[in-house]
């Protein structure tokens, strides 16, 4: 769990080291009635006592209920909705929070890595006067299917982000058809950590699936950007580790070869750092409590129990199946690694290809992260291989500021910007919140740093 939100999902903690290969969106759509799409003008009159169900024609296995939340919200000053995704036996919750600047008409944001409120105790959230609905409506989402307050039925599940990524397309579609209030908005995909993988792969199915949809007469997604924070960076940073990950995870597959392969360039790269007792997220302070329980903070703890009370879980939504909420979804972790998926598509091609298609993408880093450290995300920015290459890499690293204060570096060309977050670690919301809502303000008013 990321300790700066409400709803929060990790897998697990993210190692720097990643290679990944490219999507062939296999999504297909069939023709279809316009007339059997349920649409709503506007969001707002969904009930607070019962969810509603959306459906579309071309994902006849999804569904999306949704409910309006109630003034227990803990942020009153706007809407919010929760709900969940419901793919069969399988069920993704979100939370969706109206903008508190213009929801009419500002931009849509899907976020993976929390919620707009801070938990300070067991019994109470605090508003959260930094949250991205200060600029946008959003998104928080619980995926993949088994973290946070998602479930699977009869043992279902998905174990690489490719199927992930056709879930999140499919309920992006079912929402955008079914409120027209939102329809053509410009829209975000953002994340942080291991969202460096999820993030990528998102865009790609988005932007495969919008081809077939206008195809079909639909109007497609206006994807316009993804937003990555602290992102699982590129494995030649570490040129050894690069080699035997090539050789056993890329060239020729081999399952022992490469999870040995995996295990030793882990092993290698963290385990020297974990034994100073450092804290691997943030490496000014120490590492407070075991990290298998508190990944570091001990106020994860007080969030899980927190989410874990009854009445929260009742006012949230969350169906009475879901067991106890886990800050880490270690089940999730293991059938990720198992499929290696970290491994087995380079992000950076997906990236790469995206940016062609002129979807902007920003990747930021907290300067005191270890984990998913500047380093390496800076040289990911530096490696990819898209038509504005030389361009970027030609540009150097200048301040960016807040009413003249230096608060990082950063280094822009074309649709790719790359930025750091001074004196944040890994979690820059919960770090440096104003530096955070100040860079993606920026950033979706498409102003430079």
């Amino acid at each position: 769990m990321t300790v700066h939100a409400l709803l929060v999902v990790l897998v697990g903690a993210a190692s720097v080291i990643a290679s990944q290969f490219p999507l062939n969106s296999i999504s297909g759509f069939a023709t279809y009635d316009t007339g059997l799409l349920n649409q709503v003008d506007d969001i707002r009159t969904l009930s607070t006592n019962g969810y509603t169900t959306f459906t579309h024609p071309i994902h006849p296995h999804y569904s999306v209920r949704i409910k309006q939340n109630g003034a227990e919200s803990c942020d009153n000053s706007v809407k919010s909705y929760t709900g969940y995704i419901d793919i069969e036996a399988r069920h993704l919750f979100f939370s969706f929070f109206e903008s508190r600047n213009d929801p009419s008409k500002d931009d849509v944001v899907l976020w993976t890595n929390g919620g707009p409120c801070r938990i300070q105790s067991e019994n109470s959230t605090v508003y959260n006067p930094y949250s991205w609905n200060e600029k946008a409506n959003i998104f928080f989402i619980d995926q993949p299917i088994g973290v946070g307050f998602s479930y699977a039925e009869y043992g279902e599940a998905v174990s690489t982000s490719e199927e992930g990524a056709k879930d999140i397309s499919a309920f992006v579609r079912i929402f955008f058809d079914s409120f027209s209030q939102f329809k053509g908005r410009r829209f975000h995909l953002s994340g942080e950590s291991y969202g460096g993988r999820y993030i990528p792969t998102f865009g790609a199915q988005i932007a495969d699936d919008n081809k077939k949809a206008v195809k079909e007469g639909l109007e497609p997604i206006n994807l316009v950007s993804l937003i990555i924070g602290e992102s699982t960076s590129s494995s030649n940073m570490i040129p050894r580790c690069e080699a035997l990950l090539q050789k056993s995870c890329g060239d020729i597959y081999d399952e022992m070869d490469c999870r040995a392969a995996v295990s030793f360039c882990g092993d290698e790269f963290t385990e020297p750092f974990r034994k100073t007792g450092r804290n691997i997220y943030d490496v000014s302070k120490d590492c407070e409590g075991d990290i298998r329980e508190t990944l570091c903070y001990p106020i994860t703890k007080t969030i899980t129990n927190y989410l874990n009370q009854p009445e929260v879980r009742t006012q949230l939504g969350v169906d009475p199946v879901v067991g106890n909420y886990s800050s880490c979804a270690n089940k999730v972790s293991r059938a990720f690694n198992i499929a290696h998926d970290e491994y087995a598509v380079h992000a950076e091609y997906y990236v790469a290809e995206l940016l062609e298609r002129d979807i902007k993408v920003l990747i930021y880093v907290g300067t005191y992260d270890m984990i998913c450290n500047w380093v390496g995300n800076e040289r990911f920015t530096l490696n990819l291989k898209w038509t504005g290459q030389k361009q970027f890499v030609s540009q150097k690293l200048r301040d960016w500021t807040i009413d003249g204060r230096s608060v990082g570096k950063t280094r822009a060309y074309g649709g790719l910007t790359f930025a750091t977050v001074e004196g944040a670690g890994h979690m820059v919301p919960y770090d440096k919140p104003v530096e955070a809502l100040t860079l993606v303000s920026r950033w979706m008013d498409d102003e430079e740093l």
